[in-house]
């Protein structure tokens, strides 16, 4: 589910999308709240950050405060 409302919501993920969806209609979509589908959307957010801020670190770079690092 969590493949489907990334894809589905607006972002880089959705470039090839002719038009993303609101989180309503996600939640419409899928059988979900909106509540629901905004959770989801920024949990996989949250994983995303994590990852990529640990390939910056493995890497050597700095990480921006917003992505978990010391800024």
């Amino acid at each position: 589910m969590e493949l489907q409302v990334v894809t589905a919501r607006p972002g880089p993920a959705t470039s090839h999308v002719a038009e993303p969806k609101t989180q309503l209609e996600v939640a419409q979509l899928l059988g979900i709240s909106r509540t629901r589908v905004y959770q989801i959307e920024h949990r996989a957010l949250r994983k995303i950050r994590a990852a990529f801020a640990a390939e910056a670190r493995t890497a050597g770079l700095s990480v921006p405060e917003w992505l978990g690092g010391e800024g």
